[in-house]
């Protein structure tokens, strides 16, 4: 039953992304042409527990990736992050299953997990309110976990709306990660730019006119 319900929330996420894109064409065109008022992304980041119930980062750790994102995605998408619901970040109270501690991020590596019981897991704890159509953006829950298997960061990208990091995404030059994650969540494939956001392992933090409009006309991104 497990693989069903996540193939239904998967494929019902990506109508909502394919529907938000239709809406938002016109706020495309106007980021094409340059015009580009200041948006909203809800988000909420979990720092999860262990098994003995121990974080697995600092909520400072989170604190200093964080920003770093904020100011890249306020500077490149005249998107300003704001809270989902109370503060941006929040630690687990009960410790995660060993299936959503360490989460692959190889080939379909996430797809694969959000069909298992770690996926049952994040679906059940992301936030969940708002919808474009009511002029509130799906929001994002990003987990912050121990280990995300391959990289240092993974999210489903139209099918769903959260993401995971692991605790050495939060540290040293890799702090953009969050911002990368965020960016393949709102529709943004990987680029080959030097200082590109989206550039794999990189520490590029700049974006193209069509990236912005990408970015500022998915579900995730809206004006209230």
């Amino acid at each position: 039953m497990i693989p069903l319900a996540a193939g239904a929330t998967q494929s019902l996420s990506l109508v909502r992304e394919v529907l938000s894109r239709i809406v938002g064409a016109p706020d495309f065109v106007a980021t094409l042409a340059g015009a580009r008022r200041e948006k909203k992304l809800r988000l909420r980041i979990v720092v999860v527990r262990d098994g003995d119930g121990r974080p697995v980062a600092s909520v400072k750790e989170v604190e200093a990736a964080l920003g770093e994102s904020l100011r890249v995605l306020e500077r490149e998408a005249q998107t300003r992050v704001v809270p989902a619901d109370g503060s941006l970040v929040a630690l687990m109270e009960g410790p995660a299953p060993p299936e959503a501690l360490d989460a692959p991020c190889s080939t379909n590596g996430l797809w694969r997990t959000d069909l298992g019981l770690g996926g049952r897991w994040f679906r059940a704890n992301r936030f969940r309110a708002g919808y474009r159509f009511l002029g509130r953006g799906a929001p994002l829950t990003v987990f912050v976990v121990h280990d995300v298997v391959g990289k240092c960061g993974c999210s489903l990208g139209p099918f769903g709306d959260y993401i995971t990091i692991d605790a050495d995404g939060l540290a040293g030059g890799t702090k953009r990660i969050l911002a990368h994650e965020i960016g393949h969540s709102c529709g943004l494939p990987h680029a080959k730019g030097q200082d590109n956001l989206m550039r794999p392992r990189g520490p590029g933090e700049r974006m193209t006119r069509l990236q912005r409009a990408v970015f500022r006309s998915s579900r995730h991104v809206t004006y209230l």
